[in-house]
Order: structure tokens, then sequence, then C-alpha cells
């Protein structure tokens, strides 16, 4: 450490520290990123993930994971509208990537029918019926994404929720 004499500000010893300030890799980040959601800490994840999606945007689950960490394990008809549309927002990214996301068109299939249908709004495009259309249509479910949405949303009454414990996964 460096002595300074202070009335002439002078030094009379000096060390050089060299700090090492790598950024984590995106592999790092992603995975940091899952271990925080998975333990609930969704704020945290959620910003994880976002410095990802510069770097990384091919990434294809991204935007369903951020989607799902802000509903933050609470019933989606509780959010706020502007909530829903970032949700709806990072959903359709994810879908419109990855035309095989089945599990992203079931979240937001969730996400529509309770804030809109149940609270009886008026549904946004694409409305809940349209999805469920697309789902019918696309790939099954893994049941990696049916065990997530299960434990990180609370729905139950909602039909999209009674659904999606009778779909194949694989």
């Amino acid at each position: 450490m460096a002595n300074y004499d202070q009335r002439n500000q002078n030094v009379n010893n000096q060390h050089n520290v060299n700090i090492n300030t790598t950024e984590p890799s995106v592999e790092e980040l992603e995975k940091r990123g899952m271990e925080l959601f998975r333990v609930r800490e969704y704020k945290l994840a959620i910003d994880t993930f976002v410095k990802i999606l510069p770097q990384k945007p091919q990434l294809l689950d991204l935007n369903y994971y951020i989607a799902l960490a802000l509903i933050y394990g609470q019933r989606p008809k509780l959010l706020t509208f502007a909530e829903i549309q970032d949700i709806q927002r990072r959903l359709r990214n994810a879908t419109e990537l990855n035309r095989e996301c089945s599990h992203g068109l079931i979240l937001w299939a969730i996400v529509n029918e309770d804030y809109f249908t149940m609270r009886h709004i008026y549904e946004t495009s694409p409305t809940t019926d349209d999805l469920i259309e697309r789902i019918n249509s696309s790939k099954p479910v893994k049941a990696l994404h049916v065990n997530e949405m299960a434990t990180h949303i609370h729905a139950p009454k909602n039909r999209i929720w009674e659904l999606l414990r009778k779909l194949p996964s694989r």
C-alpha cells in the first residue's frame, strides 16, 4: 500500500494491482439466469436474461423465460395492462423467432385467458382462441416447459391452465 504525505501530496511507495474484470460469458449468464429463475428470483433473472439478448438474440427461449419471469409467480390477471403488454411483446418475439415454440404460445394463451377473458375485458390480437388454434397445429410441448409453467404461474380455473395439464409432452 502507498504511504502519502498529505501536506505535499507526495507518494512515497506505489504498488500496482491488476484486477481481472472480465465479463461473464453468455453461457455463464444464461446458466446464472436459469438458476435465479428456478429459485424464483425473477427480477434478477430478468436482468440477467436481458443482458444476454443483445449479444445472442438467436437464443430462442430467452424471450419466453423473460415473459414467464415477468409474471413473478403470480396470477396474470393481477398484473397491470403495461406488464401484460410487455409479456405479450416478449412472447410475440419468442414465437416469431422460433415457429416451434409451442410453450410460448401456451404461456401467451394462459396470460390472455387469465387477464382478458377472466376479467371480461376485450382481448388484443391474437386472441386466446387464435393462440389455441396455433397450439393445436404445433408440436407437443416438452415436459420441462409444462412443469415450468405449472410451477411459476398460479392460474387455477383458467381453461388454458387446465388444458396444459392434459397436453402431450415429450
